[in-house]
């Protein structure tokens, strides 16, 4: 006979009646049949979630990799962040542009970038493990009881009445399940990670991370947020947007227009005078307005500005044009990174559309020069573009430092630089890079009033002019100089 605890054999003792023996092998084979289709359910349900987890940790352990660019170790703790604020599909979906972001930044994540909040005492970095548990969709195994209503008919009233109490057949029930799953390997299914910290708080501007998709596409975002902003809209968001409006314009092989040479100095002089620390708009018809037309660098940002334009000009001409009628290219040496502290690696040493390409040494100071198809024959140059002229990165532009104040540029308080112009040649040997003799001093002020990132990789020159090649090397010399280690948050130091 079946033991159901001492209550249920009590009862059973008084009495042979066939009704009670009926109702005891009903309960007992319904219970066997419920055990075994729960049972089989749950070893399923064990397989989904391991090869579900399998996959998800997988993921977590690729994204957090590649979110620790940089230098960075807090990828971990970032997907936490972004995974408790926008879920795991929104992750995913957002985890390429924020890398994409930080390739071309230099910047780190969960710290120079998309700083995260402060974490709570006790706080502790989530593993891998523990954030594929969070996203996996957990097992639908419940506990070792069965629903009363699965029982009906099962002679389960006649045996409450003489186990003394209804609970005595419920805990046979549960005591036969775990026996039954236990036996069958089911018990304790569930994994234990550990309990997860709090996420921290994690900002993302969703609008940054979009930006740099395509110019249309930026453009877009842009007259978009300045719609949705209206009168509220930055002075400096207008001013990208018709940068970007112009520099779309003057996208393919056709020869700029009247408006559009109009439009591509007002850009690159607006570009420079940033650099330089000069204000002023960019008016309706894409000129620049100086606030401060008196200063000397205000005048030479416009010379340059003109320089550049023409520049331009000729890049779309028919003597800028290569075999196939294509505009000329422009190249940054990859010797010349130092002064483009905010471009990734893969920019340089690779032909770039001219307008773009001028933007971004308007943006840093430097000058560019052409190298005509008349001038590659002379073999004095070096041919980049399969025998076709281009244009190239020269040298930093001397702007007065005095005006230019506390302006963090490296020009201040250097020796006047050598300065490649239209008439002068680049021989083969001799790749232009920028600043020679940089004033070491004026590195060290600079970083020790401001101590950041962008400081800090201006150093890369002054390792480039001196030879001091390896990463152990340079991160000495950087401590020598400076008394301090070089961080993870500054980037790379090569």
């Amino acid at each position: 006979m079946r033991s159901f605890g001492i209550g249920l054999l009590e009862g059973l003792a008084k009495s042979s009646a066939k009704g009670v023996n009926d109702a005891m092998n009903s309960l007992d084979d319904r219970v066997s049949r419920l055990s075994e289709k729960k049972i089989n359910r749950e070893i399923n349900e064990r397989g989904r979630f391991d090869k579900e987890f399998q996959g998800n940790e997988e993921e977590i352990k690729f994204l957090a990799n590649q979110l620790n660019v940089n230098g960075g170790t807090r990828g971990m703790e970032v997907l936490h962040s972004l995974i408790n604020k926008e879920g795991w599909t929104g992750t995913k979906a957002i985890v390429p542009s924020i890398v994409k972001r930080l390739n071309s930044n230099g910047l780190i994540a969960g710290e120079t970038y998309m700083p995260l909040g402060q974490n709570e005492e006790g706080y502790k970095i989530p593993s891998s493990k523990q954030l594929a548990n969070l996203i996996t969709i957990p097992m639908n195994i419940g506990d070792d009881s069965l629903d009363k209503d699965a029982l009906k008919g099962t002679g389960m009233g006649i045996l409450n009445i003489f186990s003394r109490g209804e609970d005595k057949v419920a805990e046979y029930v549960s005591k036969r399940i775990k026996a039954d799953r236990a036996l069958a390997g089911a018990s304790n299914l569930k994994p234990d990670f550990g309990e997860l910290s709090a996420a921290s708080d994690i900002t993302v501007d969703k609008f940054d991370l979009q930006l740099g998709q395509s110019y249309a596409a930026d453009l877009k975002l842009i007259r978009g947020r300045i719609d949705q902003l209206g009168s509220e809209a930055p002075e400096a968001l207008k001013t990208q947007e018709k940068k970007l409006s112009q520099l779309i314009d003057n996208l393919g092989d056709k020869q700029l227009t009247m408006p559009q040479q109009i439009k591509s100095k007002g850009s690159f002089e607006e570009s420079f005078s940033t650099y330089a620390n000069i204000d002023g708009r960019l008016e309706l018809d894409g000129s620049w307005n100086s606030a401060n037309k008196k200063y000397k660098n205000a005048g030479i940002s416009s010379d340059f500005a003109n320089k550049f334009k023409d520049m331009l000009v000729w890049a779309k001409s028919t003597d800028g044009r290569g075999k196939n009628q294509q505009t000329a290219r422009g190249f940054i040496p990859s010797t010349a990174s130092g002064n483009f502290p905010n471009l990734g690696s893969s920019t340089f040493d690779q032909p770039l559309e001219p307008n773009t390409m001028m933007e971004y040494a308007a943006r840093n100071g430097m000058d560019v020069m052409k190298v005509t198809k008349e001038m590659l024959k002379t073999g004095e140059f070096e041919d980049k573009n399969d025998g076709n002229g281009y244009l190239i990165v020269a040298d930093k532009i001397e702007f007065d430092a005095a005006e230019m104040g506390g302006s963090n540029n490296l020009t201040a308080g250097l020796p006047k630089n050598t300065v490649f112009n239209n008439n002068q040649t680049i021989p083969k040997n001799l790749t232009p890079i920028g600043t020679v003799n940089i004033d070491v001093n004026v590195l060290n002020t600079t970083f020790a009033n401001k101590p950041t990132g962008t400081n800090a990789r201006k150093y890369k020159k002054y390792f480039i002019e001196n030879n001091i090649g390896s990463e152990q090397d340079r991160k000495n010399e950087f401590k020598k100089l400076t008394g301090k280690d070089w961080m993870p948050k500054y980037g790379s130091i090569l």
